[in-house]
């Protein structure tokens, strides 16, 4: 038997390997690629279950800014979270939000619900696609799909509310909370479709007669005093060291020098021209101002801060005693909406205390800046809620009523008190909570006192422990919504859930 030569055996197995790489290389390329494939499906299993629980907390039944429907606005929510949890698509090739509504039984009793299904198709570039017809493989672009359900069970509420909506309107709110809205906007927004909703022709057919308060606060709340809007402070003030050439805090215009210029307040003190720095207003009053400024510039470890509220010029328990007072009748001790001589900070922006009322508040065009001041926020809401307290002359039926209504005041805050931090909890230690739930005792239900923390760990903050019945921190912007009306369920006594009712595996 002949035997082939050396060279030509190695030219027959070149052969056999160049027939058997084709099919080695196919198995590869198909296992990386479908394993990849494979995990791209359950990632969009986890971005359409994610979506489908953000679009049914959400239920969006009212438009949105700039018209915004309620479709384009799950649309838009949908498309967010398919976005962030896929990684290297090419585009979302088709997405499908169903709305459907019915009842089912839970507990023996029936349930309404809405129900949300996400369907979406996503599509990628393959790693091994352009390999011809050689080396079977996948297309250069492969197509995945998956879909989730979630349902919503509305809000039961059983009696009228009486509801606070204390929010800060500080410069931080400002910051993005996602890809396209502010924290401000996702706050306005979530408002409006809670408030739309309890205020509804649908829920005064239903025999409900709820009233919404909102106080917008940085470091002051801005009403409006004779025609003019001012920064109100709800706090009360003790004269710190005084001398005879001075005056106290409270008998400080400061109205009047906020149209002049710092400079011109320490000319004034300092003996200069009456006539050119004063501006017909006492010295006493310059020399008393820079004292205050002396002592916010002390506490505060910052240079050059005009503040009006140093610790040491505080009366935090006459505060807490005086809470219910109605501060804007001290006209003088609040200064223009706009000033010149006072830290950046006070005030400074577009906002305004709205009283309780059966209609929607009008918020779309408030505006936020500045630093933060809780407390003046809720000392103004509480005065708000109090507002609804029947008068001496109210016959038994309206009193009634008011007894049986759920009271609540629900903080909405992004961030520590600035620039002075110890203020609120001082307040709380002398009483200040405490001292708003007495004033509403005696109806079927508690006042209730929650707080969200607006992408910010208000859980880790004493002041708010001590104060709120509950204290939560809503980290995702999707997720607001349904805080809220959590909130509200337990400050009504009635229960809420939104939860996942499918997820597709297949």
């Amino acid at each position: 038997m002949k035997r082939l030569s050396p060279k030509i055996q190695r030219g027959v197995a070149a052969i056999y390997l160049a027939f058997l790489l084709a099919p080695m290389f196919s198995m590869v390329f198909l296992a990386v690629e479908g394993t990849r494939y494979i995990q791209k499906k359950n990632r969009l299993a986890d971005a359409t279950e994610a979506a489908s629980m953000a679009v049914s907390m959400a239920n969006r039944n009212v438009p949105g800014p700039g018209g915004e429907t309620p479709a384009e606005f799950r649309k838009r929510l949908a498309t967010a979270y398919i976005n962030a949890y896929m990684r290297h698509t090419v585009e979302i090739d088709d997405l499908q939000i169903l709305k459907t509504e019915g009842e089912e039984l839970i507990g023996g009793e029936a349930a309404e619900y809405i129900q949300y299904q996400v369907s979406a198709t996503t599509k990628h570039n393959s790693w091994f696609g352009n390999t011809g017809n050689i080396i079977p493989s996948f297309q250069s672009q492969e197509k995945v799909a998956n879909r989730a359900m979630a349902k919503s069970y509305p809000i039961k509420r059983e009696r009228n509310i009486d509801l606070v909506f204390v929010a800060d309107f500080s410069g931080s709110m400002n910051r993005s909370w996602n890809s396209y809205k502010s924290k401000i906007q996702v706050l306005k927004e979530e408002i409006n479709a809670i408030t739309a909703d309890l205020l509804s022709d649908q829920a005064k057919a239903d025999g409900f007669d709820h009233r919404i308060g909102f106080v917008p606060f940085n470091m002051r709340t801005i009403e409006q005093i004779n025609g003019d809007y001012r920064c109100v402070s709800q706090l009360d003030y003790k004269n710190a060291n005084n001398t005879g050439v001075e005056v106290g805090h409270e008998s400080i215009d400061w109205r009047a020098w906020s149209s002049h210029s710092y400079r011109d307040i320490r000319y004034c003190a300092e003996g200069y021209s009456y006539s050119d720095y004063c501006h017909n207003r006492p010295r006493s009053e310059a020399r008393s101002m820079l004292k205050v400024f002396e002592a916010a510039r002390q506490e505060t470890g910052v240079d050059n801060p005009y503040y009006l509220d140093p610790y040491s010029f505080i009366a935090f328990q006459g505060t807490v005693n005086k809470l219910f007072d109605d501060k804007r009748r001290f006209a003088k001790r609040h200064p223009s909406q706009y000033h010149t001589p006072y830290g950046w900070g006070l005030c400074e922006t577009e906002f305004k205390t709205l009283p309780l009322a059966k209609t929607p508040p009008s918020i779309n065009g408030m505006r936020s800046n500045g630093y933060t001041a809780v407390y003046q926020g809720l000392l103004r809401g509480a005065q708000i809620l109090a507002d609804g307290i029947p008068g001496s002359g109210a016959n038994e039926t309206v009193v009634e009523e008011y007894k049986r209504r759920a009271k609540m005041i629900i903080i909405l805050s992004d961030g520590s008190e600035q620039p002075f931090q110890s203020t609120f909890g001082k307040l709380v230690d002398k009483g200040l909570c405490t001292a708003i739930r007495e004033k509403f005792k005696g109806g079927e239900v508690p006042l209730y006192i929650g707080v969200l923390g607006i992408k910010y760990s208000a859980t880790s903050q004493q002041a708010f422990e001590r104060c709120a019945n509950e204290v939560i921190d809503v980290n995702n912007s999707g997720d607001l919504k349904r805080k809220i009306e959590e909130l509200i369920a337990k400050g009504a006594r009635t229960d809420g859930i939104s939860r996942l009712y499918y997820r597709h595996s297949g």
